[in-house]
């Protein structure tokens, strides 16, 4: 009974030797506690329980303020602290460096307010339609009608603004070539005499400005889009058996388009976009193409 008397003697000391120089509650005060810290390692942004006598937890604490041996914390709205209660540092979890670059660089997050504006360059390749009515040699009474395609191709500079969160402003400006011809054998823009004929042609370079209004999925590398906008075309150089050449003059499009932007970088980008562009149409002329893009783009 001595020797067990003598264990427990030094049990209780050991106990009390440990909690007499763990932290705990000295006042409390709303919210906030005021925390002997006796010795505990204690930094500002530690995260402490709250353990009462019988060893629950009843809640956590968040160190604010150090001075010497006492420190300044702050309660959640649902933990209760006492006097007296003892404190245990909450082991915080290591979250991997990849998970952590993730979480903390918002590169890839169009939401965010880094990284909202980019800018770079297009190349594409198109797919006209053109379809003339009324046209030839009206002193033969070649009145056919003619149905012009062809495939040309573009070059163009980029520029992305986010305007909210999900509604991002495209802007394009360069070159779009349109190159178009009829069936060869059709004599509609030469005349009736078949040993003398003309191809039916059209073929105009323009400068663009295209804009785009684009609504943006999702917040990871791959992100879809669709959208919708306008482009003017400023003829640079033609060439056209098909249409008067003084009748190319400053046009426009109506744009509907779709794409997908990759990021694969946080500071680079590759947009992909496919639109249709029609032109208003006239009584005699419709005309309309279909471009696809590819491109590369930094962000900033």
């Amino acid at each position: 009974m001595r020797f067990l008397s003598i264990i427990c003697c030094l049990l209780i000391g050991f106990v009390f030797s440990q909690t007499s120089h763990a932290a705990s509650v000295y006042k409390v005060k709303g919210r906030k506690v005021l925390v002997k810290t006796e010795g505990t390692n204690m930094k500002v942004g530690d995260l402490f329980y709250i353990v009462s006598e019988t060893g629950k937890k009843k809640g956590l604490l968040k160190v604010r303020k150090i001075k010497g041996n006492k420190a300044i914390g702050v309660i959640s709205k649902k933990s209760k602290a006492r006097s007296g209660w003892g404190l245990k540092k909450k082991k915080t979890k290591r979250i991997s460096k990849r998970r952590k670059r993730k979480r903390n660089d918002d590169e890839y997050d169009p939401r965010s307010s880094l990284k909202k504006a980019s800018v770079g360059g297009m190349l594409g390749l198109n797919m006209a339609n053109m379809s003339v009515s009324d046209i030839g040699d009206k002193n033969t009474n070649n009145l056919n009608d003619s149905k012009l395609s062809g495939t040309g191709f573009s070059a163009k500079g980029l520029v992305d603004y986010k305007l909210f969160d999900s509604i991002w402003f495209r802007g394009l400006i360069g070159m779009e070539s349109l190159a178009m011809e009829d069936d060869p054998s059709n004599l509609v823009c030469g005349t009736q005499d078949t040993t003398f004929t003309l191809p039916c042609i059209v073929e105009i370079t323009y400068v663009t400005v295209d804009l785009h209004a684009r609504y943006v999925f999702g917040i990871g590398k791959f992100r879809p889009w669709v959208g919708g906008g306008i482009s003017l075309l400023f003829p640079m150089s033609k060439k056209s058996s098909a249409l008067s050449e003084d009748s190319i003059e400053i046009a426009n499009t109506f744009i509907a388009s779709t794409g997908l932007d990759y990021h694969f970088s946080p500071k680079w980008v590759v947009p992909v976009q496919v639109e249709f562009n029609l032109f208003p149409s006239s009584d005699t002329v419709s005309a309309s193409f279909i471009a696809a893009r590819l491109g590369l783009a930094y962000k900033f």
